[in-house]
C-alpha cells in the first residue's frame, strides 16, 4: 500500500518540519491576509477556518515566502486553501489576485469549494490547479462531469476530495468516470480526524473564536436499541481521537483512492505527527488492528457502502 500518499493539515509554518519529519508526503494550509479580515472579517470567510486565537492560518506574505524556502529545502508540497462554501461577486477578483502572489512565490496547488470561483478563475485563464473540495457537498457522476469541465489546460482542476460521507459505491464510480475523462484525475479520502457528523457541504457555522462550533455544542443521542458499549480509556493517548478511517485503508486504495486526507489544522503538530506515523505504519504492514482501540467512536467507514 506504499503507493497511497499522506496529505496532512498544517497550522502555521512553523510546524512544516514536524510534519514532514513525521513522513508526509504533501501539506495543506490556509492563507488569510490581514487585508481581508480586515474588510470582510468573519461573515464572509476566506477558510473553514475563520480563527485568530489560535494558529490556523497563515496570514502574511512574508510567511508564505519562509514556507516556500522551506519546501524548497525539503521538496515536500503545500496546497493552500481557499475553501469557504461560497464567495460573494466583488470577492472573486480579489481571491484571484492572491492566487497570482502566491504563484509568483511557486504555490501552484489550491483546495477550493466554490464552484463560482472555480468557473471565475478557469474564465479569467489564471494558472492554477484545483483540488475540489470535500465541502463542495455531495458526490456522483454529474457532479464530477460539471466540475472537470470547467478544467482547462491554464485553470486545471487535478484531484477530487471526496467529502466525510461518502461512501465507497459512490466513491468507486466517480473514480471510474473521472479516470475516462482525464486518467491523471487524483482522488483523496478523509483518513483521520475531525469525523464530523455533519456534511461539510451543507455546515454554515462559523468555527471563529467568538461562538463554540455547531457540531461541538452538547446534545444527547437516544437509540432505539441499546447495546453494550465496548470499554475505552478517554484519556488514552491513540492516533485518530476524533475520527479514524486506518481499517478502510486497503479497501480505499482498492476503489482508486490516491492520497489520505490527515486533518490537522488547529491541532498540535505533535498529535498531527503521531497520527502521519499511524497511518505510515499502517501503510507498510497492512495491519490496523493495533490503532482499533475506540472505533466504534470514531471510524470514517464503518459503513463500506
Amino acid at each position: 500500500m506504499e503507493s497511497l500518499r499522506i496529505t496532512a493539515g498544517m497550522g502555521d509554518i512553523t510546524s512544516y518540519e514536524t510534519l514532514v519529519n513525521a513522513g508526509a508526503d504533501e501539506l495543506f494550509a490556509g492563507f488569510v491576509p490581514f487585508s481581508w479580515n480586515k474588510t470582510y472579517g468573519n461573515l464572509l470567510p476566506l477558510n473553514r477556518r475563520e480563527v485568530l486565537f489560535y494558529h490556523v492560518q497563515i496570514g502574511t506574505l512574508e510567511d508564505m515566502k519562509i514556507l516556500r524556502k522551506k519546501i524548497d529545502r525539503y521538496h515536500i508540497p503545500v496546497t493552500i486553501t481557499f475553501n469557504s462554501l461560497y464567495y460573494v461577486k466583488e470577492q472573486l477578483p480579489v481571491i484571484a489576485d492572491y492566487i497570482r502572489d502566491l504563484s509568483a512565490l511557486g504555490f501552484s496547488d489550491y483546495i477550493i469549494a466554490d464552484i463560482n470561483l472555480i468557473r471565475y478563475l478557469s474564465e479569467h485563464c489564471i494558472p492554477c490547479r484545483i483540488h475540489i473540495s470535500g465541502e463542495i457537498g455531495e458526490w456522483n457522476e454529474y457532479t464530477l462531469r460539471l466540475l472537470l469541465s470547467l478544467s482547462n489546460d491554464t485553470t486545471r482542476i487535478t484531484r477530487i476530495i471526496f467529502h466525510r460521507k461518502t461512501d465507497f459505491r459512490d466513491m468507486a464510480r466517480c473514480v471510474s468516470v473521472g479516470r475516462s475523462l482525464d486518467p491523471a484525475l487524483e482522488f483523496e479520502a478523509f483518513c483521520m480526524n475531525e469525523n464530523c457528523h455533519y456534511t461539510g457541504g451543507y455546515c454554515n457555522s462559523l468555527h471563529c473564536d467568538e461562538m463554540v462550533h455547531l457540531c461541538q455544542l452538547e446534545y444527547r443521542l437516544s437509540p432505539q436499541v441499546s447495546a453494550p458499549a465496548a470499554e475505552y480509556n478517554d484519556d488514552e493517548d491513540i492516533p485518530g481521537e476524533t475520527g479514524c478511517g486506518l481499517c478502510a485503508i486497503e479497501d480505499l486504495q482498492a476503489l482508486g483512492i490516491t492520497h489520505l486526507k490527515v486533518v490537522g489544522r488547529g491541532l498540535s503538530p505533535e498529535c498531527v505527527a503521531r497520527d502521519i506515523q499511524a497511518v505510515k505504519e499502517v501503510l507498510r504492514t497492512g495491519d490496523p488492528s493495533p490503532f482499533r482501540t475506540k472505533c466504534h467512536h470514531t471510524c470514517y467507514y464503518q459503513k463500506r457502502v
